[in-house]
């Protein structure tokens, strides 16, 4: 309920500032796959409120599918694809779910997606100074208490003195990784070892 209170929010203030007759453009652009659970739970927020919210909507549904192909050449053709579909389509606002989404439609927002108003939810790797004079931009981050959790699994299980951190290789695992590292700095008398999809082919673990 909290989600879909804060979607709505969100994803209203950008691109129904005043209701009329005009059809509204919106765009989800996600940036797992279709069946991957999170994903499909944000969609069907998102959906609910805007359909709610808005009387007359197109919506767009997009999904990035990084998690399983994250390349340079994978995003350029992604890029091509969105301008065949999207070029005569002037959205009214986006709503991008995750990191890798919310990098996209920061990189092109201009170029594909006119300029809309972008509300992102999801996101792990996220700082500051990255909507640096991006009014345009506004959402929800996502913050895990590291240290709290790592204290938790000390308290139950006495003795430990080796954590393994096994993140994959997008951006949200780089960025988890990151913040853990920082909170290991706080747990004294405790060896980490970090473990990531970079250093591993798929089939390694089967």
């Amino acid at each position: 309920m909290i989600f879909r209170v804060a979607m709505l929010t969100l994803a209203v203030a950008g691109v129904a500032e005043a209701q009329t007759e005009q059809t509204r453009h919106i765009l989800i652009l996600n940036s797992y796959h279709k069946g991957f659970e999170w994903t499909d739970n944000q969609v069907l927020a998102v959906t609910d409120v805007l359909t709610s919210a808005i009387e007359d909507l197109e919506l767009y549904v997009e999904y990035m599918d990084t998690k399983r192909i994250y390349t340079p050449e994978y995003l350029e053709n992604l890029l091509r694809t969105y301008h065949l579909k999207y070029d005569k389509i002037r959205f009214d606002g986006v709503v991008a779910t995750d990191d890798n989404a919310l990098r996209f439609a920061m990189k092109h927002h201009e170029e594909v997606f006119n300029g809309a108003p972008v509300s992102f939810c999801g996101v792990n790797d996220y700082h500051p100074t990255m909507l640096a004079g991006k009014d345009a931009f506004t959402g929800l981050i996502e913050v895990l208490d590291i240290k709290a959790t790592i204290d938790l699994a000390m308290k139950l299980h006495k003795g430990i003195q080796k954590v393994y951190v096994i993140t994959d290789n997008t951006p949200t695992g780089i960025g988890q990784q990151k913040d853990i590292r920082a909170a290991s700095k706080q747990c004294k008398d405790v060896e980490f070892e970090y473990l990531s999809g970079r250093d591993f082919l798929f089939g390694a673990f089967s």
